[in-house]
C-alpha cells in the first residue's frame, strides 16, 4: 500500500512538471508582445553621388548641387555593375 502511495506521488510529480514545462516554453515563444524589427519595413533612402553627405528619405534633387539623388543599396546587396579588372 505504501508502494501505491509513492507511485501515485511520483507519477502526480512527474505529470506536473511536464505541464509547468509545456505552459512555460510556450509562454517564452510567444511573449505576447511585438518586436519592432518584425514587422517594421526598411525605409528607403537616398544620396548624392557628388555629395554623399547628403542624405534623404525621398527621392528628388541634391540641394547642393542639383543632381539626382539615387537610392541607397543594402549592406550586402550586390551590386548590378560588372566589375572591371585593372590591367
Amino acid at each position: 500500500m505504501a508502494s501505491q502511495t509513492v507511485m501515485r506521488v511520483v507519477m502526480i510529480a512527474m505529470a506536473a512538471t511536464m505541464v509547468v514545462t509545456h505552459f512555460g516554453s510556450r509562454a517564452q515563444a510567444d511573449d505576447g508582445h511585438k518586436h519592432a524589427g518584425a514587422t517594421a519595413v526598411a525605409k528607403k533612402k537616398y544620396y548624392c553621388t557628388m555629395d554623399p553627405q547628403v542624405v534623404s528619405d525621398k527621392p528628388g534633387n541634391c540641394p547642393v548641387c542639383g543632381m539626382y539623388l539615387v537610392e541607397m543599396k543594402e549592406p550586402g546587396a550586390q551590386e548590378d555593375k560588372k566589375k572591371v579588372r585593372p590591367q
